[in-house]
């Protein structure tokens, strides 16, 4: 990489956008302040030169495993495509790359599934989810239509495995009821059938039949009065649209969830999930203003309920906001307050990544051996954690 060549272009990017700023509606200024700011605080670009070609190095390897672990996936060579994987993981790690093991989280969980390894399935997809949820650097998308860009290929659950064969028996079972329910016109019956069809389809990853489903359930139930599940309905709706990546229409969802449940007295325990939800779709098109400020919604709500998990969240998403607004003082402090709670919940990998967080900022302000610092100790977290589980997947030797 020719480093020289990276600072004339920032320096040229800069001027160009200060010759812009006079005029706001240059249909090209923002995407010139998006590039300097990636310029700026790309985790390549905050090192070293030396440091820098090294990292560069490893992620190509680790792109070049992860690929490899799709490939033997798709041909059912699932013990192959977990060790080529967790290769994969350890460089991602070791790098700090956030998307990348990310992804690969996911798709180990993929892999364990289809190898019936179903709870080590499950610590894999959350883990995946925290850091999809708390690093604030897995998702980078067009601000101008709120989509995401393609990126490496994940996997979904090879086509022959349990867990699928039984969603599709389940979509089976609920078309029958919708059928059954449309021949004697009981509505509300269809309205329900179309819930759970809704339900099994995005289990299987088809997300937008899932929300045609929903939209129809929704549909019914408002034409006969029906408004108990409506609420859930909204919540599922933009859950759907955040699977897509579509955050236009997770917004709107979330938004009439929380709305609707605003004028609830009752304590609504999905009022949680809706808030991240929203500050995540928010945060994902670039509107960082807002996802602070529903961050902070969700750290008032938490905190008011002692709901310790969310508020660690809360911080997170706080700390993320803070960090792509600039704002790297108050990112410090909201990460570090994200790193204490995690810490207090036993929170192993959640502290690991709060650590990254940490060491993210540092880069950023060239407290070069600080942020070594907590990357290490994330990484020895994470290490553990994989030889934890390494030793819990060993069979147990025959007596």
């Amino acid at each position: 990489m020719d480093w020289e060549l990276v600072d004339t272009v920032s320096q040229m990017i800069q001027e160009r956008s200060q010759h812009l700023g006079t005029d706001p509606s240059y249909p090209q200024l923002h995407r010139l302040k998006s590039l300097l700011t990636t310029l700026q605080h790309h985790p390549l670009l905050t090192v070293k030169p030396s440091d820098a070609v090294i990292q560069l190095k490893t992620k190509q390897d680790a792109d070049r495993l992860f690929r490899q672990g799709v490939e033997y996936y798709q041909t059912s060579q699932f013990k192959v495509a977990l060790k080529t994987w967790q290769q994969a993981l350890g460089l991602y790690q070791e790098i700090g790359d956030f998307q990348g093991e990310a992804n690969v989280l996911s798709n180990l969980g993929v892999a364990l599934q289809s190898l019936g390894q179903y709870q080590q399935a499950i610590e894999h997809y959350q883990q995946s989810l925290v850091v999809q949820r708390e690093s604030g650097d897995w998702q980078a998308i067009e601000p101008e239509t709120c989509h995401a860009p393609e990126r490496l290929v994940t996997v979904t659950h090879h086509s022959q495995g349990e867990y699928r064969l039984a969603m599709k028996l389940a979509v089976d079972h609920f078309e029958k009821h919708l059928l059954l329910a449309e021949s004697i016109g009981d509505r509300l019956g269809e309205a329900q059938s179309l819930l759970n069809l809704g339900k099994a389809y995005y289990a299987l990853g088809q997300y937008e039949v899932a929300i045609a489903c929903y939209q129809r359930s929704l549909t019914l139930r408002h034409s006969i009065q029906a408004h108990q599940g409506a609420q859930d309905l909204l919540f599922l709706l933009g859950q759907a649209y955040d699977a897509l990546h579509d955050y236009s229409g997770a917004i709107e969802h979330y938004e009439n969830y929380r709305q609707t449940a605003s004028s609830d007295p009752t304590p609504d325990p999905r009022l949680y999930d809706v808030c991240v939800g929203l500050a995540n779709a928010h945060y994902c098109c670039r509107q960082y203003s807002t996802s602070l400020q529903t961050y902070q919604d969700l750290l008032t709500l938490s905190q008011h309920n002692h709901q310790d998990r969310y508020q660690a969240i809360a911080w997170s998403g706080i700390g993320n906001s803070h960090f792509q607004l600039h704002q790297y003082s108050e990112a410090l402090a909201a990460y570090q307050q994200a790193l204490t709670l995690k810490q207090t919940l036993a929170d192993t990998f959640g502290e690991a990544v709060a650590l990254n967080n940490l060491s993210k900022v540092h880069h950023t302000l060239g407290n070069h051996d600080l942020a070594h610092s907590y990357q290490r100790e994330s990484l020895t977290l994470k290490r553990r954690l994989t030889q934890s589980a390494a030793k819990l997947s060993r069979p147990s030797p025959k007596r």
